[in-house]
């Protein structure tokens, strides 16, 4: 079975929490249900870099996330494929964001 290592951030503004919907998908358990904003790791590259770069390409947000803002990871089995995903709690100071790879956020 296929597995993913993947980084997530756990975006806080003034207490809230920001989650991005996710865009139509051939899988009906993922299709527009909303997630937090993030993705694949790349060869050679850390957790944190790899969420600086996700954050940057998905919300246009300059976001250099540290090891210290490590909040949890968690295992998950869906039915195609397994996923480890590493969770940072992230505080930003705006929501001025645009979502390129979503189709809206809350």
């Amino acid at each position: 079975m296929k597995h993913l290592t993947v980084t997530v951030a756990i975006l806080i503004h003034n207490g809230e929490i920001l989650c991005m919907q996710r865009k139509k998908s051939h899988f009906s358990y993922v299709s527009l249900k909303y997630e937090f904003p993030g993705g694949k790791v790349e060869n050679e590259e850390s957790f944190e870099a790899a969420l600086t770069r996700k954050l940057k390409e998905e919300l246009n947000l300059d976001l250099a996330v540290e090891p210290r803002q490590h909040f949890m990871t968690v295992d998950h089995t869906y039915t195609d494929f397994q996923i480890t995903i590493h969770c940072y709690r992230c505080e930003i100071s705006h929501r001025t964001i645009e979502y390129n790879d979503h189709e809206s956020y809350i």
